[in-house]
């Protein structure tokens, strides 16, 4: 039993590490340190769930790669994510920011503070 748990973690273990190949790491580990770090918030436009850093699809190995080349070309962390969303668009971001009107994300606190409100109303005339 306790075998078995200490595969299962193993396992887990390394698939929490994503798929990076080694030939695909800078040699300068701040470099590779912003770029793990970049690869993180960004999403894989192939898996739609996953982040660059944890797909292996050739879309998400690009993307890394070209991460990797800005920042050795002297790219700051802004410029990048800048680069890949004119390219690819804001879905490139595992957090897209929120734009345009916020009324649908504030509308159904709206509709139950005011059917609490009526709530309210009925219950003080009815005593």
């Amino acid at each position: 039993m306790r075998v078995s748990i200490l595969i299962f973690l193993l396992i887990a273990g390394s698939v929490q590490a994503g798929y990076i190949r080694p030939e695909e790491r800078l040699e300068n580990t701040a470099w590779e340190e912003r770029a793990m770090h970049l690869g993180a918030d960004l999403r894989c436009i192939t898996c739609q769930s996953q982040s660059v850093n944890d797909s292996d699809a050739p879309m998400a190995v690009a993307v890394r790669h070209v991460v990797r080349s800005k920042i050795q070309a002297g790219w700051d962390d802004p410029a990048i994510i800048a680069y890949l969303q004119q390219r690819y668009g804001t879905h490139i971001l595992m957090t897209p920011p929120v734009k345009g009107f916020a009324l649908p994300w504030v509308l159904p606190y709206l509709l139950l503070l005011a059917s609490a409100f009526v709530i309210f109303l009925y219950w003080r005339r009815r005593s």
